[in-house]
């Protein structure tokens, strides 16, 4: 990519809701606009160089659309904008960062495939969930799963939830993928949306499911 940024109209084909996103590379990004002031302020407390470039990544990208909004954070986690315009969500993976923002309620998340995974898989899935998922490799399987049980926990912020169990993959129609969450005696069914936009990059979209 090299500091390209890229818009992508994505529609979610259930209900016809639709998210706007722009993708950036975090380690390219010196010529991709800049930081409000107040930004410059808040970037220079960050102490890690790689935290430093995730901040400004995901702030040059939103400067592109809302270029006098800032981004705050509600006491779940949640992202939001002031003022607000759009709900929007945000995340980073090592390479790359995403800003998307729609009129509907979202959760988002980006990953690219690490063997990592591997090592905390049973943290956050089960062999039922990787065996619906077996046409896919043994990453691309862990990478899909992570990406969509994060995805829908930035949607909820519910905490307490033990996602190998209480999070369940139950239907795939590719690229649509199913969950039904058990959290505090509720049951909620969850729809999330895969795209893969560069090899090994997963980028999933979650929404509370509506009876169509």
């Amino acid at each position: 990519m090299h500091g390209q940024v890229f818009e992508v109209d994505s529609e979610l084909l259930s209900n016809g809701k639709t998210i706007q996103y722009v993708l950036l590379d975090i380690n390219h990004q010196e010529n991709q606009g800049k930081l409000l002031p107040l930004e410059e302020e808040e970037q220079a407390l960050i102490s890690l160089e790689h935290r430093r470039k995730e901040y400004a990544a995901v702030r040059k990208l939103k400067n592109r659309i809302f270029k006098n909004h800032r981004i705050l954070y509600a006491l779940n986690g949640k992202p939001y904008l002031e003022p607000f315009e759009k709900h929007i969500g945000i995340s980073h993976s090592k390479n790359f960062a995403l800003f998307a923002y729609s009129d509907s309620v979202f959760g988002c998340d980006i990953e690219e495939n690490d063997v990592r995974l591997l090592r905390v898989k049973n943290r956050f899935t089960s062999n039922r969930e990787l065996s619906i998922l077996a046409h896919f490799s043994p990453l691309d399987q862990l990478c899909i799963l992570w990406t969509s049980k994060e995805a829908i926990y930035k949607l909820l912020g519910f905490s307490g939830v033990n996602w190998n169990v209480d999070c369940q993959l139950t239907e795939v129609i590719f690229p649509r993928l199913k969950f039904k969450l058990t959290w505090r005696e509720k049951e909620i069914v969850l729809m999330c949306y895969l795209h893969k936009p560069f090899e090994n990059v997963w980028i999933s979209w979650a929404i509370i499911e509506e009876d169509e």
